[in-house]
């Protein structure tokens, strides 16, 4: 199980819609995530949990209709290290020279200089990440911003992780006593993960859910 992150812009429509689908090896398209109508001239993050037992690609799909004007985009597309081959994550190059540091979520380099110099330089703002505190106090030993969220080992993570049905924080604080959602259509919430198990996908042979499995527990 692994996650993709990205941006999308979805404006001035009621019917147009973004897919995102795996592509397994034998060509199969499964739908993992969609977002439809319109979303207001902003940007929005959106975090999908991807599943399969097999190599996969993903793909974008967007949808219009009418004669309505629908803009669509996509900005600031990652991935999490469980989705690399075999699950395990190997060193990759530096993406950024000796003098500047690596952004986190978001492709961007920035100058050393301004690595926890109080502003957010990255878009993500892990340049502002697992900073020293100046003074620390006995009420609030280690600080994070009002932007971010604290781990059980005092490290920060961007607040919009939160809840977002990928663990980020090391013993999975980000993802624990999250608002529970609304399962329709005889879907299955899942805890771990915060999210619906579609019918579907349920009884399909892979595990969605690892919350004892169970989307593949009494079936048949």
């Amino acid at each position: 199980v692994c996650g993709v992150r990205f941006w999308f812009w979805l404006c001035d429509s009621r019917i147009g819609t973004l897919k995102v689908y795996t592509v397994e090896e034998h060509g199969m398209d499964i739908l993992m995530w969609s977002s439809s109508g319109n979303k207001g001239s902003r940007w929005t993050y959106a975090n999908v949990v991807l599943s399969s037992n097999s190599p996969f690609r993903i793909a974008f799909e967007a949808e219009v209709g009418g004669i309505e004007l629908t803009e669509i985009a996509l900005d600031d597309i990652s991935f999490t290290l469980e989705c690399m081959d075999a699950g395990t994550a190997t060193p990759q190059p530096p993406t950024c020279s000796t003098d500047q540091f690596t952004c986190v979520y978001v492709r961007q380099c920035v100058p050393l200089a301004v690595k926890c110099n109080g502003v957010e330089d990255c878009m993500d703002g892990t340049d502002e990440m697992n900073c020293p505190t100046e003074i620390p106090t006995t009420a609030s030993p280690w600080l994070c911003k009002e932007t971010e969220f604290l781990c059980a080992n005092k490290g920060c993570v961007p607040s919009l992780l939160r809840c977002d049905g990928v663990s980020d924080c090391q013993f999975n604080e980000d993802e624990t006593d999250c608002p529970t959602k609304d399962c329709f259509n005889g879907s299955l919430f899942c805890a771990s993960t915060n999210t619906c198990i579609p019918v579907s996908k349920r009884c399909d042979g892979i595990a969605d859910c690892f919350d004892f499995s169970l989307d593949e527990s009494s079936c048949s």
